[in-house]
């Protein structure tokens, strides 16, 4: 690639261009992308000009990619699932756009597709978009309802694909209308949280993909009622990426908060990378710390906002000590007692502690983590009775972590929690997990 930008002559420039073709590999348009985002705007010429010549030679010795079609159905599927579970109006439409991001680098990614897709992103931030990712513009105007001009950014991001023959991600957009028609998005009120979407490379592949983050939750996000009492329940998988094209997953660490009214408690969490201080990390996060406090406090009545600022604060230097302060609301360790429940027997499973009101999802690796732990009792899968409940209510193979529909999540959590509420809130559901400090 530096041989190709340094060429001095039409013979170097057409050597290194066929260097590039022999020894092809699909992260070099990964990283001549980036190069092209990083290039001032009023030197860009040169670098898309050279960017169509490159694609052609791609286009000419190269067939298109044999998994586009399996990567869009990946899309389409998650795409789905995000607008059947979707309870806010605002993080619908935001992780929508991630969606269709995502189709875009796909497309980006496949010679019979590359030259479209890419002048499909130039043409789309001419027109003040960011970079490659696609966000579902709403009304500015603070009068607007949650899903008022959801249709305009569609519009926007079909019409500009039909224009450059992008069609797998004009039909896609086509099918998130439809999909995003049946919901009525002025009645998505629930908070959810506030979630950043953006776009970079994967740590093993170098391939650019879409995620998002999340930088506020209070205990009214993703919690789950029993029946007396709250339970606050956080999902596995938050602020962890999947990449698209290697599937290689990776924790994001991006500043965030978790604010518990009940607890007048706000804990934020600020990354340490590397060999940081506690100090460094401060002043080098510090400022997103406070665009995701004000935002926070933007949402919340003039009463609210005081307890809010009222409230105890805590910081945690790790994800690992965010989880478990959101837990405890210390992140000193304590020895406790809770639940450990598995799915199945090579699957995730579940925490759940009735006297904290605390449950989490556990991804299958967290399950073999916990179970090798000192301090595990031994004892049954679940009890009998709520095991057979479980199995007839969603067939014996229904509790998967990385397959769980979120009905079916939501079926098996209430009946756990309703199991427990009959014993009286006592830790005694799957295997007691003794955790020493």
């Amino acid at each position: 690639m530096d041989a190709l930008f340094q060429a001095g002559d039409q013979a170097s420039f057409d050597a290194a261009g066929g260097q590039i073709v022999e020894r092809f590999h699909r992260s070099v348009l990964s990283e001549f992308d980036w190069i092209t985002q990083q290039t001032p705007v009023d030197r860009r010429d040169t670098i898309l000009a050279l960017g169509d010549h490159l694609d052609a030679l791609v286009a000419e010795r190269h067939d298109a990619t044999p998994r586009t079609a399996d990567r869009f159905a990946a899309i389409v599927e998650a795409l789905e699932q995000t607008v059947r579970s979707a309870g806010d109006a605002v993080t619908l439409l935001r992780f929508v756009g991630m969606h269709l991001t995502n189709a875009l680098l796909v497309l980006l990614d496949d010679p019979a597709t590359r030259r479209s897709a890419r002048h499909f992103a130039q043409r789309w931030r001419a027109l003040g978009g960011e970079g490659y990712l696609l966000e579902i513009r709403r009304s500015p105007t603070e009068l607007s309802l949650p899903g008022d001009d959801w249709t305009s950014g569609l519009v926007q991001v079909r019409n500009l694909a039909l224009n450059e023959e992008l069609e797998p991600l004009a039909r896609l957009t086509d099918h998130a209308w439809a999909l995003l028609a049946t919901r009525d998005l002025n009645a998505l009120d629930k908070y959810e949280g506030d979630w950043i979407t953006g776009v970079g490379p994967c740590a093993r592949c170098a391939m650019s993909f879409a995620s998002r983050v999340v930088s506020c939750i209070d205990d009214s996000c993703d919690f789950v009622g029993s029946f007396s009492a709250k339970m606050v329940l956080v999902r596995a998988g938050l602020n962890t990426s999947a990449c698209l094209f290697c599937g290689h997953h990776a924790i994001l660490d991006s500043p965030a908060l978790f604010y518990s009214p009940s607890r007048s408690q706000v804990v934020y969490f600020v990354p340490r990378p590397g060999t940081m201080s506690e100090d460094d990390a401060l002043t080098h996060f510090g400022s997103l710390v406070r665009m995701s406090r004000d935002r926070y406090l933007a949402r919340l009545s003039a009463e609210d906002a005081k307890r809010f600022e009222e409230a105890s604060e805590l910081i945690a230097w790790s994800w690992s000590e965010f989880l478990y302060a959101i837990h405890f609301g210390e992140t000193i360790a304590e020895d406790h007692v809770f639940n450990l429940v598995r799915f199945n027997a090579t699957g995730g499973g579940l925490l759940i502690d009735f006297h904290k009101g605390f449950m989490r999802e556990l991804e299958p690796e967290e399950v073999i983590a916990y179970q090798s732990l000192p301090h595990v009792e031994t004892g049954p899968l679940l009890a009998e009775t709520l095991w057979q409940n479980l199995e007839r209510g969603n067939g014996p193979d229904a509790v998967s972590t990385y397959v769980i529909d979120d009905d079916v999540f939501s079926f098996v959590t209430r009946t756990l929690l309703e199991y427990g509420e009959a014993l009286g809130g006592e830790n005694e559901i799957g295997q007691r997990m003794i955790v020493r400090g």
